[in-house]
């Protein structure tokens, strides 16, 4: 399987269109319709299934999604890994609600990628944006590296306090 179709593959799933993802990748849209059929044909299997304009993932396409991501991100971090130079670099899984994305994610997003441009973000969403156990447990499996939740703030003792620890800038 070659990297590149892997990757085409996660972005057509990601957006749900073969014309998202090509503008998504920089690519003309056959070019992506050419890596998609690719690894169908590699595979043996159709990953989608083409409904008039809309696209959805098959059975088999559902299966290998998962993988694909995998196999993205692992190559992602052995080349940062021979690549990274001693710079701060590689993939870090952010949880946080829709709302923190949304409105507060993004300067520090901007900010770090001007700071450590080799860093990468992946978000996963929060559903709940409060802190859960399966939150916790996350974390501490490896699933994610960081979590952002909408709770009262805790003071410098470790109390909930209503005072800003640390005052916006």
């Amino acid at each position: 399987m070659e990297l590149r179709h892997l990757k085409t593959f996660q972005a057509v799933a990601d957006a749900s269109s073969f014309t998202r993802a090509a503008a998504e990748l920089g690519y003309v849209q056959s070019a992506v319709t050419t890596h998609v059929k690719a690894l169908e044909e590699e595979l043996g299997v159709k990953l989608f299934d083409r409904l008039g304009r809309r696209i959805a993932l098959t059975a088999a396409g559902r299966e290998l999604r998962p993988y694909a991501r995998r196999m993205v991100e692992l190559s992602e971090e052995a080349r940062t890994a021979v690549c990274g130079g001693g710079e701060l670099a590689g993939i870090v899984t952010v949880s946080a609600s829709e709302t923190l994305c949304a409105h507060r994610m993004p300067p520090t997003v901007k900010e770090l990628d001007k700071c450590h441009p080799e860093i990468k973000i992946r978000f996963v969403p929060s559903t709940t944006g409060a802190l859960d156990a399966d939150l916790v447990r996350a974390i501490y499996e490896g699933g994610i590296d960081v979590a952002f939740v909408m709770e009262e703030e805790l003071g410098l003792s470790g109390q909930r306090s209503r005072d800003r620890v640390c005052p916006d800038t």
